[in-house]
């Protein structure tokens, strides 16, 4: 039977960072624990890759910072409605200052655009505490100064929340060696959970280390098949290491959960790389409803056309997006080199050098654009 001291226990436990020992005793009690104290034991759960006690939607009442916590949860599980709704609605629901932004931070690092759209509301918050302070220099783009904060902050109280609002940092300010360490760090102690496993795959892939990239997101896309990020961002490993068809298929089956330009844009290149002219640029126009890829869209759709015997309308497609005021400097001498490599290699050489020689130069022009990698980028 429950009594006060057990309660009392799984508190201390949490406060010290006793996570898997707030797990085995959350167990041992678990339907007689008040709500509170369940979501203190399924947020250890969660962050040391515990199964979870129950379903997440019987303990999130949206009152405290522990919602938010276990909105990752949803987030992992690829219900981002949920997960959105989760960290909006504890936003406006709680009282509790800290609470409020620690959902704020949330928004911030997932979604962009929602979060300037609502933290001129509360952009006026004054926070009581050490964390909440940080927090705030984070929402206010104080970024040096929050992650020197929490860095002193953890280096006296070395718990899993601390570590976890400095990962989510390092992967806002894209500071990926830094996170890396971070994650190998937490791997090394067994602490590395699900969540932190997607972050450490995120820094791996903006290093250029894809090997080790694909090795977690392969067993995330296992654990969370329906996580459309998981997918999507695998099958732009697969891109890499020119596994197209692995590729196609995980973006076909990304598709059925959240069709997107995004989605659309990866597999045009797909279908590029595997040489299906057509398809891919029915794939790039289709991404055009977004601004994202309204550079490299139409740049690969004039490529396309070129692989497909259009040279002429290769060459007016880039003349117009030449002159585009969105086209840099750079972008813009990349595509006049192209134009002048279709209007001489296209009456000189066979369709199929000419094919090779447009790749290069679209690789280099589109650079980062050509194969993109986002937390949550699908759904902003």
């Amino acid at each position: 039977m429950l009594v006060k001291n057990d309660i009392e226990k799984i508190s201390e436990a949490y406060k010290s960072n006793e996570i898997n020992k707030v797990s085995h005793l959350g167990k041992l009690f678990y339907n007689e624990l008040p709500k509170p104290i369940k979501k203190v034991v399924e947020v250890a759960n969660l962050f040391s890759n515990v199964q979870l006690f129950s379903n997440v939607d019987e303990v999130i009442d949206f009152t405290s910072h522990f919602d938010i916590m276990l909105a990752k949860r949803y987030f992992l599980e690829g219900d981002f409605r949920k997960y959105f709704h989760t960290i909006v609605k504890t936003i406006e629901n709680t009282k509790d200052v800290f609470t409020k932004l620690y959902g704020l931070k949330e928004l911030k690092i997932s979604n962009k655009n929602k979060f300037e759209k609502i933290y001129p509301s509360y952009s006026s918050l004054e926070p009581k505490t050490v964390r909440g302070e940080y927090l705030k220099k984070f929402l206010d783009s104080d970024y040096k100064g929050a992650i020197k904060d929490i860095s002193n902050f953890i280096s006296n109280n070395e718990h899993i929340e601390g570590v976890l609002d400095l990962a989510d940092m390092w992967y806002y300010t894209e500071q990926y060696y830094d996170l890396m360490n971070l994650c190998f760090s937490l791997q090394k102690g067994n602490k590395l959970g699900d969540y932190f496993s997607y972050l450490y795959a995120f820094a791996f892939f903006s290093s250029g280390k894809i090997l080790d990239a694909v090795s977690i997101l392969e067993k995330l896309s296992n654990a969370y098949p329906k996580n459309v990020n998981i997918l999507y961002n695998l099958a732009s490993c697969y891109v890499r290491l020119k596994k197209f068809k692995d590729a196609e298929r995980l973006i076909l089956s990304s598709e059925k959960f959240f069709p997107s330009p995004s989605m659309n844009f990866l597999k045009g290149i797909i279908y590029y790389r595997l040489g299906d002219y057509a398809k891919a640029k029915e794939e790039f126009t289709k991404s055009l409803v977004s601004k994202e890829f309204e550079f490299s869209g139409k740049y690969n759709i004039a490529i396309c056309d070129c692989n497909l015997g259009m040279s002429d309308n290769a060459i007016r497609q880039l003349i117009e997006l030449r002159n585009t005021n969105y086209v840099d400097r750079k972008n813009f001498e990349n595509i006049d080199k192209t134009i002048d490599l279709v209007r001489r290699l296209s009456r000189k050489l066979p369709s199929w050098v000419i094919s090779f020689i447009i790749l290069l130069v679209s690789l280099a022009a589109s650079g980062g654009m050509y194969l993109l990698l986002s937390f949550l980028g699908l759904l902003r």
